[in-house]
């Protein structure tokens, strides 16, 4: 198996020879930049929904639903602390 630069679709694209012969078309794999990270508009949402909740009364409910469905194994806590 060898990776041979391929100029049939993708400017950043390269091919992989088989030991048959027949290549396969990996379109960019290599150089695709890493996604944006959004954790900052997430959490602003979050805070948002929490303030929502808070105004219409259904927080501690919420929070309850919440502390269930970790009990249950449905949901679980985040790795890393927001």
């Amino acid at each position: 198996m060898t990776k041979v630069k391929c100029t049939r679709n993708f400017k950043n694209s390269y091919c992989v020879v088989m030991k048959d012969g027949m290549r396969q078309h990996c379109h960019g794999r290599a150089t695709t930049p890493p996604l944006p990270s959004y954790k900052e508009g997430s959490l602003r949402r979050l805070e948002n929904l929490k303030r929502k909740l808070k105004r219409m009364g259904v927080e501690e409910a919420y929070n309850e639903v919440l502390e269930q469905q970790k009990a249950e194994g449905i949901v679980e806590a985040p790795d890393q602390p927001a």
